[in-house]
């Protein structure tokens, strides 16, 4: 979403910061300003007058650079821990007759100090630019982004002159990815001595949908794709109790329950990957997770789950992979 900087209370919103330089440009013309008051050299009042007519072209280039923008960033899809990821922002000139010139972007975060700028030389008028910055999160959980500070010291970088733009918006960082190995196949049970077809990652083909970008090339209708009618792709079909569960021990604290929840989320991105369907437990609640569907909400949960610290820490971890049996869950 589009954020301007001129939004309700924008004057109240904005900093004037002198530069090293200004400083120094500020003291010259008021030693200058003394020597031509004490020594009435007209001279010095020319100097004078020059110095100061700069200050104020200045204030006035570097207050409009700041007039009629609109910023905004995109987030990426999936973020996880500990791995790089890339951040979009995005200024817009809503000027139709000059360009945008030097204004840098810092992307603000809660409670957390401030460590990226994109700078944009030149925006065309009534055009947008994109600039990106890689960031890393070591830790799952939600990130949260408070809004934007424009910037710029246009023209003659005696003064930063700045705005703040609130743009809140949160990412969800997913638990770190870790090396699992070879996974290990479940086994199709079946309900009552009869084998029931439930969508998954099997053989069986129960309809067609709509493509979706985590099907795998296997599951593509190549014959109904090539008539135009967009990517079309076979709806599998798997024996109910084929799925493995992966179970979340809600009771263990520290580190150990974060290791847990990086496995977890470990055994769900590489089994999807391998075009296999499961089930995620933690506390009496079931997700089923498919190449198809529910990775990202159990990946999403994984993300923001809490130790239960009111249960019993000395129960044995149950992060293991196994078969479920459909009655244990009837």
């Amino acid at each position: 979403m589009w954020r301007d900087a001129r939004g309700p209370g924008w004057r109240a919103r904005r900093r004037l910061r002198f530069t090293r330089e200004g400083r120094i440009f500020v003291l010259t013309a008021l030693g200058i300003g003394v020597a031509a008051v004490n020594t009435g050299s007209n001279m010095l009042y020319l100097v004078l007058g020059v110095l100061l007519a700069l200050v104020i072209v200045s204030g006035v280039l570097s207050e409009w650079m700041l007039w009629h923008v609109a910023v905004r960033r995109s987030l990426p899809a999936r973020v996880f821990a500990g791995a790089p990821y890339v951040v979009e922002v995005e200024l817009r000139n809503e000027r139709g007759a000059y360009p945008l010139v030097a204004v840098e972007v810092e992307d603000l975060r809660v409670n957390a100090r401030a460590d990226k700028r994109c700078f944009f030389l030149r925006v065309a008028p009534g055009g947008s630019q994109v600039a990106v910055y890689r960031r890393t999160t070591s830790a799952r959980g939600l990130l949260s982004f408070s809004g934007f500070r424009i910037v710029t010291r246009f023209p003659f970088g005696f003064f930063e002159k700045s705005v703040h733009v609130d743009a809140p918006d949160d990412l969800v960082v997913y638990p770190a990815i870790e090396a699992v190995g070879r996974l290990p196949s479940g086994a199709a049970l079946g309900v009552s001595g009869e084998l029931r077809m439930v969508r998954g990652a099997g053989d069986e083909t129960l309809g067609f949908r709509a493509g979706t970008p985590l099907d795998s090339l296997r599951d593509v209708a190549w014959k109904l794709s090539a008539r135009g009618l967009g990517v079309v792709a076979h709806d599998r079909g798997m024996p109910e109790g084929a799925l493995d569960v992966v179970i979340l021990d809600g009771r263990l604290g520290g580190d150990a329950f974060e290791r847990e929840v990086s496995r977890c989320a470990s055994l769900l991105v590489h089994g999807v990957s391998e075009g296999r369907s499961f089930a995620l437990e933690c506390r009496g609640v079931r997700m089923p997770v498919s190449p198809g569907a529910g990775l990202d909400e159990a990946l999403r949960f994984l993300a923001l789950a809490s130790p239960d610290v009111s249960r019993e820490t000395s129960a044995p971890s149950s992060q293991a992979l196994g078969p479920v049996d459909p009655r244990a869950s009837a």
